[in-house]
């Protein structure tokens, strides 16, 4: 079997079971062209370049035209496409020979009309098709701006990304946005985590919160509801894997006070569970003023357990938490904090643990005197 050139990428396309529709066709012509199935590969390409074509002139709302792009003619798209820039000259012409790959599901009409085809000619409307969809996405890029799926491909294909994501966001819709947070981001995630740590997927994470933190208020809001419907509907590992990656404490100020509950019961429960979870510590340091002072003291009670008895890194964590947990809290609450760090200091200097004693009273310390 001869190898197989690259896949083309429908990832330009919005609408998710016409993509799929799409590279299924595309993957079957490829197979049909290494199987010499030379008729097919004509047929398939043909008609995935007319719904390439068709899909965007309907996206983008084409209305230089009487009729509806669904109605048109293979010759009229490829006329349409051509006059509003999406297709060259060079392949439009091209496009155009395609029209007669019809006849080929008609065996009268390939005899009556000696249509050939081979394999210079599969070849070539595979090629074609790949031409099509490179200007496609080209035009796509400059009306519309990048898909969801485009830019979870780009993360995928190349981590450096990360680092200009900001410039890429630029040339993304909020549609797209409210797409990439609420369905697109997460489902790669789950996909990936099926053969890679969690540890390893840590660019979804950053992009998720690089593109939530430019999302308007009533988009933010239908991300956290998200894991609100979560908590609701889905199994205790799908919750644990999603709010490691993708929940902050911020989100929940975006929610109802009933769903805010929900969520602070749902991680205070966690704590007493997970006495190491680094991300559940990163979530509870920012919940503050959502919680009553016995709430208060319990978290409190949990960063300081990990300075007494956790490893440097974990010692660091648990000052970080308490630290967060006192900025975010309003002062009729904070002598919650300050009580259990005093008795902790009586603990530690009891129980001989002087590198834990220091970062206590430091932490004492900072909160007495703020500046």
């Amino acid at each position: 079997m001869p190898e197989l050139v690259r896949t083309v990428l429908f990832d330009f396309i919005t609408d998710e079971r016409f993509r799929k529709s799409l590279t299924s066709d595309y993957e079957e012509l490829a197979v049909s062209q290494a199987n010499s199935a030379w008729k097919a590969v004509h047929i398939l390409a043909g008609s995935i370049v007319e719904a390439v074509l068709v899909e965007y002139l309907v996206s983008t709302g084409y209305k230089g035209s009487k009729k509806d792009p669904l109605s048109m003619s293979l010759s009229e798209v490829i006329d349409a496409c051509k006059s509003v820039g999406v297709l060259s000259a060079r392949a439009a012409d091209l496009s155009s020979v395609i029209r007669s790959y019809r006849n080929l599901i008609h065996p009268g009409r390939v005899v009556r009309l000696n249509e050939q085809v081979d394999g210079n000619t599969a070849t070539i409307a595979r090629a074609l098709v790949e031409v099509v969809v490179s200007e496609v996405i080209e035009a796509r890029k400059e009306g519309y701006g990048f898909t969801a799926e485009q830019i979870v491909s780009k993360i995928s294909k190349d981590p450096s990304t990360i680092g200009v994501l900001s410039h890429f966001l630029k040339r993304v819709n909020e549609t797209e946005k409210l797409r990439l947070l609420a369905e697109v981001i997460p489902t790669r995630y789950f996909q990936l985590l099926q053969e890679q740590p969690p540890w390893e997927l840590d660019d979804y994470s950053i992009c998720f919160a690089q593109v939530y933190a430019t999302m308007p208020q009533e988009n933010q809001r239908i991300v956290a509801k998200k894991f609100v419907k979560m908590l609701h509907e889905e199994s205790e590992n799908n919750i644990h894997q999603y709010s490691h990656a993708f929940f902050f404490s911020s989100q929940i100020e975006m929610l109802e006070p009933s769903e805010a509950e929900l969520v602070k019961a749902h991680f205070l429960n966690r704590l007493k569970k997970e006495p190491s979870n680094e991300s559940l510590i990163g979530t509870l340091s920012g919940f503050g003023n959502l919680l009553e002072e016995q709430e208060l003291s319990e978290v409190t009670d949990y960063g300081m357990r990990l300075i007494a008895y956790g490893g440097t890194n974990m010692k660091e964590r648990g000052r970080d938490l308490v630290n967060q947990l006192w900025i975010a809290t309003s002062s009729p609450k904070e002598a919650a904090i300050k009580s259990r760090i005093s008795d902790w200091i009586a603990l530690l200097k009891q129980r001989e643990l002087p590198d834990a004693l220091v970062i206590a009273q430091d932490l004492l310390d900072n909160i007495e005197i703020p500046f």
